[in-house]
């Protein structure tokens, strides 16, 4: 075949694998949650790499006003503040010339005195521009717009005169982590903006009716939620994306305290050491410096965790001092900001990505193609410079999508690496297929010579054994029983042994009777695990009908033994669900198929700490979400896991709570 010949067949076959590769990709990026995550982890590094944006917090519209600790120290009554706090918090905003005024604080419940909450409902209609948070939306009590039930809401002053409900909830994608923006949410036949949109009506003077087409709730143009004659670009068809002016401390925080602090407000600090007044002062007060004039104040709390109640702590994109947690106030304070300075990120159309991964995979698959044309010996040192040549490709366009970043455009990452991979794959296929012809002959010859096993290995890849495992979702459960040592010091040897033996032995049946893998006994313990080798959906599910068996059998035993004479034994359990690695442990020989990582820790962990809340059986939250609807439980605390921010939920499991189809299926 001459040279022509080759190029055109090249040229076909790298199309057709480029194509195949591209629509593979596309759906597989846009439909996985877990690569959706990746790709959301790529904006967060974009976010980073561009970092905040210079002078911000100087020239930003937008001005908080946090409950702080300052504010707590500072404030002459105890937490919960008395509503007349806020009252006078409002007047004198108003008074600096305050824009929009908005409280993502949660009213949820009358003042102890009646008369501050008619003071804060005052100030709410003497302000008129007041924006309250809203937490829940359900149900269809309303009448022409109007809230008739407030406590749908959560907010006993939603519908004062003078004031707009925005709803304060924060998406999360699949990491947890704030990313986009929801504009409006729906109760029935009525539409309520978000917290930020609703700052973003008063602001400029509109109303909800200006975003959407009522009674249709379709947004008047495809591709953008209309605020005005604002056009925010959709990420998708419900958020838009926020873009981040910086890590937390962006935004100019003052404190609560320092506007109540006029002539009229006497401070701790102040009846301790003689008037300060930092709002009211003509030299230094914020009344007078300008600092919320035609400004949007957003009140929110800047405490990590306060009795509960304070804690709005949420990851955002932006890493300062290795954490990514940011008030959700200033979250809200990002996304109004972004449609303030029309600071809009856009991404690429469905089309235009798909383009781009058919562009990516076909140069990919032409690269490894020409790369592997080069005669150079050893064959394996080939295949290194075309993976080198394909990860200075990713790289070029990675730093392509940052330079488009900066320029507040989002291209695909994700999908065309896949898809680039995926041509390597193809082009990895189509030496083979070339090649065959040569292995064929290369057969042919050598089987005069050597033995045929010989030769199959000359031609093929050697089978290597890995020692290495895979990571899945499983249940791992613990065993240990009660002051075991204390029995098998007052008896013999032998009859330890014998004892033990029975037990595991009725454990152990338990165990493989729910579909569990046993993973090894340590001395008295026991560590068994679901969802591999064979994956159960039901995992959590098996692993605490297992618990409450072993329980309900090792009950039957002590009846028996007791009338033998024999010690009674006591068991703890401990159940997690959870991410492990699963596989082969161990040397050439020596195998244990076993399951490691920090969720088996925590498993382990559960089972012992039974000591502390005197328990039988402990399960972790994560567990508990998966089998929640089957079994009852008593939440009984939390603990912290190593490596961890966020304590985890614990909970004693009980007993079966419902015999469900699903459950008798299992337990038969």
């Amino acid at each position: 075949m001459d040279r022509k010949k080759v190029k055109y067949e090249i040229l076909k076959v790298s199309l057709f694998i480029a194509l195949v590769s591209a629509i593979i990709s596309f759906f597989v990026g846009e439909y996985i949650p877990a690569l959706k995550g990746i790709e959301l982890k790529t904006i967060d590094l974009r976010f980073n790499y561009r970092g905040p944006v210079d002078n911000f917090a100087d020239s930003s519209k937008i001005v908080i006003v946090a409950i702080d600790e300052s504010s707590l120290d500072r404030a002459p009554h105890r937490w919960p503040w008395p509503r007349s706090y806020y009252a006078k918090l409002l007047r004198n905003l108003k008074k600096a010339g305050a824009r929009v005024i908005a409280f993502d604080i949660n009213f949820d419940s009358p003042d102890k005195n009646p008369e501050w909450d008619e003071e804060l409902r005052r100030a709410i209609e003497e302000a008129g521009n007041v924006v309250l948070a809203g937490r829940e939306v359900k149900g269809t009590t309303f009448k022409s717009k109007v809230i008739e039930a407030k406590n749908l809401l959560r907010n006993i002053f939603i519908g004062t005169k003078g004031s707009q409900p925005g709803i304060v909830e924060v998406l999360r994608d699949y990491d947890g982590v704030c990313r986009r923006y929801v504009p409006v949410f729906s109760a029935g036949d009525t539409i309520f903006p978000s917290f930020g949109l609703a700052i973003l009506l008063l602001y400029y003077g509109l109303t909800i009716d200006s975003v959407y087409d009522f009674p249709s709730k379709i947004p008047f143009e495809n591709g953008y939620f209309k605020v005005g004659n604002l056009k925010i670009p959709k990420f998708d068809d419900k958020t838009w994306l926020i873009n981040f002016a910086g890590p937390a401390g962006t935004f100019r925080y003052i404190s609560f305290i320092d506007v109540l602090d006029d002539k009229d407000f006497k401070t701790n600090d102040e009846i301790k050491y003689g008037d300060i007044n930092t709002f009211d002062d003509p030299e230094f007060g914020l009344l007078h410096d300008e600092v919320f004039k035609d400004k949007i104040v957003i009140i929110g709390s800047a405490i990590p965790e306060f009795k509960g109640e304070l804690g709005d702590l949420l990851p955002s994109p932006f890493v300062r001092d290795e954490s990514n947690l940011m008030y959700g106030v200033e979250i809200h304070a990002n996304a109004v900001a972004t449609v303030l300075e029309q600071k809009f990120i856009r991404r690429t159309s469905g089309v235009v990505s798909f383009l781009i991964i058919f562009m990516f995979s076909f140069l990919s698959f032409m690269l490894a193609t020409s790369v592997r044309r080069l005669r150079i010996h050893p064959e394996f040192i080939v295949e290194i410079l075309v993976v080198l040549s394909l990860i200075l490709l990713f790289a070029l366009w990675s730093y392509l999508t940052i330079l488009a970043f900066e320029n507040n455009f989002i291209l695909p990452t994700v999908s065309p690496v896949l898809g680039g991979f995926a041509a390597y794959l193809g082009s990895v296929v189509y030496q083979y297929l070339t090649e065959r012809k040569q292995k064929k002959v290369i057969k042919t010859i050598f089987s005069y010579y050597v033995h045929p096993s010989v030769v199959n290995q000359l031609i093929s890849n050697p089978h290597l054994v890995r020692l290495g495992g895979e990571k899945r979702e499983m249940t791992v459960l613990f065993t240990d029983l009660w002051n075991f040592t204390t029995i098998s010091e007052a008896y013999p040897p032998e009859f330890i042994f014998n004892l033990l033996n029975e037990y595991f032995e009725v454990m152990t049946k338990i165990v493989f009777k729910y579909g569990g893998t046993l993973d090894k006994y340590i001395g008295d313990a026991l560590v068994a695990f679901w969802g591999a080798p064979i994956h159960y959906e039901d995992h959590a599910l098996r692993a605490c009908l297992c618990a409450l068996k072993m329980q309900f059998e090792l009950e039957k035993l002590r009846m028996r033994w007791e009338k033998e004479g024999k010690p009674l034994l006591y068991m703890r359990i401990g159940i997690n669900t959870g991410e492990m690695i699963v596989g082969n442990l161990g040397g050439y020989g020596r195998f244990n198929y076993t399951v490691i990582g920090g969720s088996v820790n925590l498993g382990a962990r559960l089972e012992s700490i039974n000591k502390e809340f005197g328990t039988n059986i402990i399960i972790s939250e994560y567990t508990y979400e998966k089998v929640k609807d089957f079994f009852s439980v008593r939440e009984i605390g939390s603990i912290t896991v190593k490596g961890k921010t966020k304590a985890v939920k614990i909970y004693e499991l009980i007993d079966v709570l419902t015999l469900d189809k699903k459950l008798v299926k299992v337990m038969e």
